[in-house]
C-alpha cells in the first residue's frame, strides 16, 4: 500500500511546496516503518525456527519488545 502511494504521489496544483514535502517525508517514514517491521518479523521467525520457541509467554514478550520500539 505504501509503495502504491509512492508511485502515485504528485504535487497538486495550488499546493504549497512545504505541505508537499511534508507529505513526502511522511510517506518515506511509513515506508521505513514497514521495512523495520518486516525485518523484526523475519528475525523473530528465524529465531523461532532455530530454537523452536512457540510458547504463549514468548509471543507476549515479543509483542512487548515490539511495542517499546
Amino acid at each position: 500500500m505504501c509503495c502504491r502511494r509512492l508511485y502515485t504521489f504528485h504535487m497538486n496544483e495550488g499546493e504549497h511546496l512545504r505541505d508537499h514535502i511534508s507529505q513526502f517525508i511522511t510517506l518515506l517514514n511509513d515506508l521505513k516503518n514497514v521495512e523495520d517491521v518486516k525485518g523484526y518479523l523475519l528475525s523473530k521467525d528465524k529465531l523461532d525456527n532455530e530454537f523452536g520457541s512457540n510458547s504463549k509467554l514468548d509471543r507476549q514478550a515479543s509483542v512487548f519488545v515490539a511495542s517499546r520500539k
